[in-house]
């Protein structure tokens, strides 16, 4: 059986880009950098482990589309 660490969840929005690498990173407590790339979260990745310890990351993040978007002003206007 494997032994799973902590698991804290972090926002999408609190985690810093780096464009070059296409990955979103957080610090952890123990001082490691933890990183999920865009490939990872657009495959459907949704937790990350830390290399430094056994820290378990989710991430919390939304996947919005314009097309959905438009759809929804489209009916606010029908009832208005």
């Amino acid at each position: 059986m494997e032994k799973i660490g902590a698991i804290t969840e972090v926002d999408l929005d609190d985690m810093d880009y780096d464009g070059e690498k296409r990955a979103f990173t957080t610090p952890c407590r123990c001082g490691f950098i933890v990183r999920i790339s865009e490939d990872e979260l657009d495959s459907g990745t949704e937790e990350t482990a830390c290399e430094g310890c056994s820290m378990n990351f989710r991430i919390l993040y939304e996947i919005v589309s314009g097309k959905e978007d438009n759809h929804e002003d489209e009916e606010e206007g029908r009832g208005a």
